[in-house]
């Protein structure tokens, strides 16, 4: 049976031996095996409510990985546990896609002993990814005394407008566990014939989720076989991370690069003119260049920046001449509130290039499908295998 990935927190004092701020229930590793009682509550069309918890469903929603992520949260009073001593507690629960065949997740969760008449909650997050479809959602909670607080529900996951399905990470029906770091591994086969030096502006901020899954679907292009990859924060003026090129982005080191700054960083003024942006973004439209084969595009994304760093029209001749097309995928989560063109942007556009705004996952597939068909070999494979979905199986 396949695990989900969930995390408890017991909200409030009341544990013992534990101290409140470390009231967190961690997840035993063993697979919980599916039991008759189990099935037997799955066919109740009844909920069960041995404990008296209350529950919350998200509705699937479409992210920048281009995967549809939904979920519930459970909760139930921390007095349920009292005299269990050290227990686990037990999640299952069955999803069913429509005209589909069932998938069953488990996960058991150790919790500490319980004083009597214990106040607060305590909260069972759970997340699963989906393709567009239907699905029917069957899930319990039991605790040490087999006692069960269980739910039915169902969802659609579905996309909006001309968005095709085809480009989605997943298929109709398709159901996968959730990636529970954002930094891990995305192992691909090497494919098409495209070479592709992308630079992502990586920030400390909010908006590092969405330039990753943003990082995710580029990483996921099929017709890319060939990656190298620069990170830098352009307000701190560091390099974070280089890649050379390779058949796929290696995460992993990227999020441990990026976990350790500012002691595992580089000093972008150990590369060149510290007083000038367009110096460094020269830096790094020519980084590796002379070492690696010609590109096919040079890839700029990231988080929209909050000024252009007063780059100038007389400073962008510091860039020089670049020989392949350049782009740029600038996420934006308050185009109103972010109208102007940061320095990347000046400086794309100065050679002639393209900017996206990306502010929704469709901005970014539309995006995508625009900037693959500017590319001559892009075109014809954009020709041969139109709207390809971008996951490997």
């Amino acid at each position: 049976m396949e695990r989900i990935w969930f995390h408890v927190a017991c909200c409030a004092a009341g544990l013992a031996p534990l101290h409140a701020e470390e009231a967190q229930v961690p997840p035993v590793g063993a697979v919980l095996v599916l039991g008759q009682q189990d099935l037997s509550v799955f066919e109740d069309p009844d909920s069960y409510k041995d404990i008296a918890c209350t529950m919350v469903r998200s509705q699937p929603s479409l992210d920048f990985d281009l995967r549809f992520h939904t979920g519930f949260a459970v909760t139930f009073p921390l007095r349920e546990l009292s005299g269990l001593g050290a227990s686990t507690v037990a999640v299952v629960f069955r999803i069913t896609p429509e005209n589909g065949t069932a998938k069953y997740y488990s996960r058991h969760f150790r919790t500490p002993a319980v004083v009597e008449h214990a106040g607060g909650r305590v909260r069972v997050v759970g997340n699963i990814d989906v393709g567009p479809g239907k699905y029917r959602v069957d899930w319990l909670l039991r605790d040490a005394r087999q006692r069960v607080c269980s739910a039915h529900w169902e969802v659609q996951a579905k996309v909006s407008g001309s968005y095709p399905e085809a480009a989605l990470a997943l298929g109709p029906g398709e159901v996968e566990p959730p990636e529970t770091e954002l930094f891990e591994p995305q192992p691909r086969a090497a494919a098409g014939p495209l070479r592709v030096r992308i630079l992502v502006n990586l920030g400390a901020g909010e908006d590092t989720p969405a330039v990753v899954g943003i990082l995710r679907s580029i990483a996921r292009e099929p017709r890319i076989g060939h990656v190298s990859l620069v990170a830098f924060n352009l307000e701190d003026e560091r390099i974070l991370y280089r890649q050379a090129d390779a058949s796929q982005i290696d995460f992993p080191a990227l999020g441990e690069a990026v976990r350790a700054r500012p002691s595992g960083t580089i000093d972008f003024r150990q590369l060149g003119d510290k007083n000038s942006v367009a110096e460094i973004l020269r830096q790094l439209l020519a980084m590796d260049g002379a070492s690696s084969e010609a590109v096919d595009a040079i890839i700029f994304t990231g988080a929209k920046a909050a000024s252009d760093h007063g780059i100038s029209g007389e400073t962008m001749k510091l860039l020089g001449n670049v020989n392949c097309p350049v782009f740029y995928l600038a996420y934006n989560s308050d185009p109103a509130g972010k109208p102007w063109n940061d320095a990347i942007g000046k400086a794309v556009r100065f050679l002639r290039g393209h900017e996206y705004t990306i502010t929704r996952p469709q901005d970014l597939w539309t995006a995508w499908r625009d900037l693959m068909s500017r590319l001559p070999r892009g075109r014809a494979l954009l020709a041969a295998t139109p709207l390809d979905r971008t996951s490997p199986r």
